[in-house]
């Protein structure tokens, strides 16, 4: 049994649950002018480690998110101080011009009219986003940028990232060992705690109760428990977590539909031989990207990973499964991403979030047909030989472009490919769990900031959105 928690009497002005993308720029925004601010975050601070270890200690779940309704889908997301940002690629991005105005269509708030635009160059400037030098592009990104040059005569864009001096080390989603990536554990907290910010690291939520004067949370750290009060509560849980502690605690009117409309973006990649590449871990792993008109919902990005994190692909390959671990200092990798048509559920079994979702049929032939563009970009580059993520029946490994011709993308089922699910977002959206200055309905002193919030996809990497949403809230509560 668990010792009486210890009730304090200090009333803070807020209390936020979560480090990330949401609630590390709000910290520091309301201790900049002068709230006293109480941050909990569950994860420890990221350390140096092998990748392996890395995926263990920081990610949630140890990286095994994974849909229980079929599939073969694991979302990802970050467990440690900084959320998914500090585990994430450092793609920043704002969000498409068209996916705003399908919030609009959702909410009516005049997103596409720049409701969000007074925020976006303050985050950008937080996190010294930058357009990165070429010559600190992996070698991934050179062999696809050389193939889609000569198969259609158009370079690919480098994608801006939040990166000081940045020396291509290549671990951006395994801790940056020079601390170059500016994930909100280097870019954010550390200035919020100059000014005020308690920052409660290994510390959980486990109990809400909403009163007419203050928020109580009960808090477990070290096996101890705690009753921490304040005037406002924000949860910054991320889109996995937030609705399981609306749900648990009952918090507001419509925390019933929490967990409802998950959405992700859908994702995998394309390995290539190039004898003698001599490829090495270095280069920016997520360095440039392409949009194919002929497939508008789906975004080209690079993604080349250690060889220690590329075994689940890799086993598309079957009984060939050794011999490309084997040439991986050989290999050249793309990835891609869909925004996706359908929408899933996330549930909590186990303190663990378990997710339902499928792969929309039309995403997944727009996945198919990216994936074969990859390839064939490949092999204009000069690769011997490719590797595409489909299980079952399907051929996965090909030797020349006109093999690729044999794909029919009609008749691969979205079971039949491996994919990793990224950025999680939508299910506790504007509208249907929050307001639009993200209070939950039917509560007083409660509010989400975090990708849980956001209407539909951004279109992009999100955490620059997100951030946006964090600075409006900040704004917002400053007013009260």
């Amino acid at each position: 049994m668990s010792a009486a928690p210890e009730h304090s009497t200090q009333l803070h002005d807020a209390i936020i649950i979560g480090s990330g993308a949401g609630g590390a720029p709000l910290a520091l925004e309301l201790c900049k002018k002068g709230w006293d601010v109480v941050m909990l975050e569950q994860g420890q601070l990221l350390r140096p480690a092998s990748p392996p270890a890395i995926l263990e200690k920081y990610y949630m779940a140890q990286g095994f998110t994974v849909s229980v309704n079929g599939g073969n889908t694991i979302v990802l997301a970050g467990s440690a101080v900084g959320g998914t940002t500090a585990i994430n690629s450092g793609t920043c991005l704002r969000p498409l011009q068209e996916c705003l105005e399908e919030w609009d269509r959702q909410t009516q708030m005049g997103f596409s009219d720049g409701l969000l635009n007074p925020y976006f160059p303050k985050v950008e400037k937080q996190l010294s986003v930058c357009v990165p030098h070429r010559s600190l592009l992996s070698k991934s990104a050179l062999k696809f940028d050389e193939g889609m040059q000569k198969l259609r005569n158009e370079q690919t864009f480098i994608l801006p990232r939040n990166s000081i001096n940045c020396t291509a080390k290549g671990l951006c989603c395994f801790c940056c060992p020079t601390k170059a990536k500016q994930s909100t554990d280097i870019s954010y907290l550390p200035e919020a705690v100059k000014n005020g910010l308690q920052l409660m690291i290994g510390t959980k939520a486990i109990a809400i109760k909403e009163n007419k004067d203050h928020v109580a949370v009960r808090i477990e750290k070290d096996g101890k428990q705690q009753e921490l009060k304040a005037r406002t509560l924000i949860i910054s849980g991320g889109a996995l977590n937030t609705p399981s502690i609306l749900k648990r605690n009952r918090i507001g009117s419509s925390y019933g539909k929490a967990g409802d409309h998950l959405k992700i973006h859908p994702a995998n990649k394309v390995f290539a031989h190039f004898p003698g590449l001599k490829h090495g871990q270095g280069g920016i792993p997520q360095g440039t990207g392409y949009k194919p008109t002929e497939l508008p919902r789906i975004t080209l990005e690079g993604i080349h990973t250690p060889q220690s994190m590329t075994g689940p692909i890799i086993s598309a390959a079957g009984h060939r499964f050794n011999w490309w671990m084997k040439h991986h200092d050989d290999m050249a990798s793309f990835g891609l991403m869909v925004r996706d048509r359908g929408h899933g559920k996330v549930m909590q079994h186990a303190n663990f979030p378990t997710l339902r979702y499928r792969i929309h049929p039309q995403d997944a032939k727009d996945v198919v047909d990216g994936l074969k563009l990859i390839a064939e970009a490949f092999f204009a580059a000069g690769a011997e030989r490719v590797l595409l993520p489909f299980v079952g029946p399907n051929r996965n490994e090909f030797e020349d472009a006109d093999q690729l011709k044999a794909i029919d993308a009609s008749k691969i089922k979205g079971t039949d490919i491996i994919l990793s699910g990224f950025h999680p977002q939508g299910t506790a959206g504007i509208g249907r769990v929050v307001d639009g200055n993200l209070k939950v309905f039917g509560s007083e002193r409660v509010y989400v900031c975090d990708a849980s919030v956001l209407p539909d996809s951004p279109g992009v990497n999100p955490q620059v959105t997100i951030m946006a949403f964090a600075h409006r809230l900040a704004e917002h509560l400053k007013e009260l």
